[in-house]
């Protein structure tokens, strides 16, 4: 099981390091928080990593997200936003230094994205 602390004065850029730490061929990519009425994700991500977190959410609860490597992206997803009010992407490696410009699918495995891509890269 891994576990990532979620507050208002974490960055953006540390949790997306501690992800990566886990899952080296994996990133996560933050939404802006929504100005929406119903507080559904907007389509603009963060711009500038420094940001801090309490600027892309809506809830304000702290606490760790916890996850392990057999989840799916949908329940990582998930679990970002019903926790934390994080709206989140998954993208994988697709070079040495670049990332797929297509999100992970929903129901890809953790693990298995992470491995593939390490075999590949």
């Amino acid at each position: 099981m891994y576990k990532i602390t979620i507050n208002n004065s974490r960055k953006v850029n540390a949790v997306q390091d501690e992800f990566a730490a886990f899952f080296p061929q994996l990133k996560i990519e933050f939404y802006e928080k929504s100005n929406l009425a119903h507080g559904g994700r907007t389509e603009h991500f963060v711009k500038g990593n420094n940001m801090k977190i309490e600027h892309c959410r809506v809830h304000k609860n702290n606490g760790d997200i916890s996850f392990n490597e057999e989840m799916n992206v949908g329940e990582l997803k998930a679990s970002f936003s019903n926790s934390f009010g994080l709206s989140i992407e998954v993208y994988h490696k697709s070079g040495k230094n670049e990332w797929s410009h297509l999100p992970v699918k929903d129901d890809e495995i953790l693990k298995d994205i992470n491995l593939k891509m390490k075999i590949v890269f």
